[in-house]
């Protein structure tokens, strides 16, 4: 059976956001485990990258399909994460004591694979190319050997598996950020 690995690098948003905003960034991370569900072992995962002006706060979540949210603040502002809620898919298991700067969000519900012989990404015969979805899919609880937070730096990878042939067991998504003066 041929052993496929798959990345999912999200470190380029988090870098652009980071470098747009242009400024050094205090970043501390809080994991909030999950109580198991049927088989699925889950995390949330908060990073807030701190200036003085603002704060940009990053949620990510290995919950049923990838999520990710990234929120911008002002300093004072604080996440309020309610597990059951979120558990439960209720509204506001994820809420901010104040006013959000700017929002973003995305979830992640299907990848594409392609398998080709040279790297040259031309895509002469489009039949190889195949679409994966992601909803059956299980992750790995984040660890602190998976989650990974320094003053400027911060990366988590989620490994995952699936009963689907195509996933093997060496799924692996990987999201990383760092102080634009390290880029």
């Amino acid at each position: 059976m041929k052993t496929f690995f798959y990345c999912l690098h999200l470190a380029v948003l988090t870098a652009l956001i980071v470098c747009v905003l242009g400024t050094k960034r205090l970043i501390k991370c809080t994991l909030y485990e999950l109580p198991e569900s049927a088989n699925k072992s889950v995390s949330l995962i908060h990073i807030r990258a701190d200036s003085t002006e603002d704060s940009v706060h990053y949620l990510w979540s290995s919950f049923n399909l990838p999520s990710m949210i990234v929120a911008r603040t002002a300093t004072d502002t604080n996440v309020n994460v309610d597990i059951e809620k979120l558990r439960t898919f209720q509204s506001g298991s994820i809420s901010f004591n104040a006013s959000l700067l700017a929002f973003k969000g995305l979830t992640i519900s299907k990848l594409w694979q392609l398998s080709y012989e040279t790297d040259t990404a031309e895509i002469p015969d489009t039949s190889k190319i195949e679409s994966l979805n992601l909803a059956d899919f299980q992750w790995s609880k984040v660890t602190n050997k998976t989650l990974s937070c320094s003053d400027n730096a911060a990366s988590i990878k989620l490994n995952g598996f699936s009963d689907d042939e195509l996933f093997s067991e060496k799924g692996l998504f990987e999201l990383e950020g760092m102080e634009a003066s390290l880029l």
